[in-house]
């Protein structure tokens, strides 16, 4: 079982890229950086760095679980987006539809 220095110094970089790809998201006019999507992802990161701080707390499969059943959203969302983007239309809530939508309005 890996430390929890060595977890954060190996998720640094993914989770760099995935802030950096929400960023890219929001300049393209997806408000994606402060949605559910991206609360999730951030939230995946912390339940998976606490059990590595306290392994007997959560069993890790659950974990495994847990993101597994975010795929199959996340690649629709994929899909919205990159439709709207080749068919030069105006960006729309890729979240409309899957777990990540918002339950209210959007942030500003």
């Amino acid at each position: 079982m890996p430390t929890v220095s060595d977890f954060d110094d190996k998720s640094e970089a993914l989770r760099s890229a995935a802030e950096n790809a929400l960023a890219q998201a929001t300049r393209a006019g997806y408000e994606l950086f402060d949605s559910r999507l991206a609360e999730t992802l951030r939230a995946m990161e912390s339940s998976v760095r606490s059990v590595v701080a306290s392994p007997a707390d959560v069993p890790v499969s659950h974990l495994r679980d847990q993101a597994n059943s975010y795929f199959a959203p996340r690649a629709v969302i994929r899909l919205n987006m990159l439709s709207e983007v080749t068919n030069l239309e105006e960006p729309t809530d890729p979240l409309a539809g899957t777990v990540f939508e918002a339950p209210g309005p959007l942030l500003p």
